[in-house]
């Protein structure tokens, strides 16, 4: 190899190709495509496509140093499994190939591989450290076009040592008829862990539904997220409408406009269309419908009973959201720099890390008012024609989170 200038390392992948299965669509997209996201994603600056490019790779692998990721187009990947691949000690000089627990299907054929003692198989996802890349080429300019061949090429010269998934998700396409199957693990991946148990037992069952869907066609998250805008806002103007059947109307909007909001996340997602403005758009339209619905409700209860006190609590249920947005956003906007999802908690896993005693337990109680679980309320209260408690409820607790959010960044050091 030539001599490779200091500086110019780089994190490469090489992605062997199957013509019969690259075509192969999963939740929108080709297998070809989905991978070649995921590795972007990833982190991944130069993808090659074998056995088409195979002197591209030759050159660039040449010219610069730094890891690179060999694999093939028919692996579905969680991007983190990749991220803690390439996190491999500098010291490195054997290369390392991905280990999963033994399953029923079958698993990827590498003839040349002995299985460890602990029951585990290989994935065709391999990591190359900057002192093999000469065999790496090597292997290459000798005509390597696929997985097996090139580890069978590098089992016989140099040492391979697995490095076991610390549980991240992964789906091998053997075809076709995997092509459900695989969907659905994908779309398994789509329910979060901080997802409430209302949320899992019923918005994200109707959301994933939707999502099935909406994965094939031309739309996009942000349409979704704008579409969840309008149906909110006729939902809150309903709620001026002193009418019992307006005010269930409202309810059943608002709760329609909390389910949809999921699909715009879930699509983002599955689709790899994540981003900043993305992120913004949604955090910035929910609070938009809450300051509506709160108004609405607040100018309905007044036309209903002519008390104006309720105009009072409505102000005070919209400066609670408005104070809270503010807060949040700027929170954000110092410790999020990528794309979305922007609020998943009211601090990250550093920050409740530096949390005072105490300060734990405040932040579960405001993650879960933070959830929108209290759409199904609203729809509850409307039917017992009982919205003063719900203005009630939203003007203390819309500032008591403010208040709390305070605390917390303020007096509980999360920043």
């Amino acid at each position: 190899m030539k001599d490779i200038p200091e500086g110019c390392m780089k994190k490469r992948g090489i992605l062997f190709t199957d013509r019969q299965q690259d075509t192969l669509t999963i939740a929108g997209l080709s297998l070809q495509e989905r991978m070649i996201r995921t590795l972007q994603k990833a982190g991944i600056s130069e993808i090659f496509l074998l056995p088409q490019q195979s002197e591209e790779a030759i050159a660039s692998l040449q010219s610069t140093s730094g890891p690179v990721v060999c694999l093939t187009t028919s692996l579905l990947l969680d991007p983190r499994l990749i991220e803690e691949f390439l996190d491999f000690p500098a010291e490195t000089t054997e290369g390392l190939l991905c280990v999963v627990p033994r399953r029923e299907q079958p698993l990827f054929p590498l003839p040349a591989w002995s299985a460890p003692a602990d029951d585990t198989v290989p994935l065709p996802l391999f990591l190359c450290p900057p002192p093999l890349l000469p065999l790496l080429v090597e292997a290459l300019q000798q005509g390597v076009q696929s997985f097996p061949a090139l580890f069978t090429y590098l089992q016989e010269r140099t040492k391979i040592r697995p490095r076991p998934n610390e549980g991240r998700f992964w789906y091998w396409v053997r075809g076709p008829g995997d092509v459900k199957e695989a969907e659905d693990a994908l779309f398994q991946t789509l329910v979060k862990e901080t997802d409430s148990p209302i949320t899992r037992l019923i918005a994200r069952k109707i959301s994933l539904r939707i999502s099935r869907l909406l994965m094939s066609t031309p739309i996009t998250p942000n349409q979704i997220t704008l579409f969840c805008l309008g149906i909110g806002l006729i939902g809150a103007f309903l709620f001026t409408i002193p009418h019992p059947l307006a005010q269930i109307g409202g309810a059943l909007l608002f709760l329609l406009s909390t389910i949809l909001d999921g699909c715009d996340g879930e699509i983002a997602r599955l689709k790899f269309l994540e981003s900043r403005y993305g992120g913004w758009l949604d955090l910035l339209c929910d609070n938009v419908v809450h300051v509506g619905l709160f108004l609405g409700i607040a100018i309905g209860l007044y036309r209903q009973y002519q008390v104006p006190f309720y105009l009072l609590l409505g102000g005070l249920a919209v400066f609670g959201v408005v104070a809270s947005v503010a807060t949040v956003c700027y929170v954000t906007l110092r410790r999020k720099k990528g794309s979305g999802p922007f609020f998943t908690s009211v601090v990250n896993e550093e920050e409740a890390k530096r949390l005072k005693p105490g300060f734990h337990l405040l932040v579960k109680i405001n993650d879960l008012l933070a959830r929108r679980d209290f759409s199904y309320l609203l729809v509850l209260l409307a039917l017992l024609r009982k919205m003063d408690w719900f203005l009630w409820g939203g003007a203390i607790g819309s500032n008591l989170f403010f208040f709390s959010l305070l605390g917390i960044y303020r007096w509980g050091r999360a920043l």
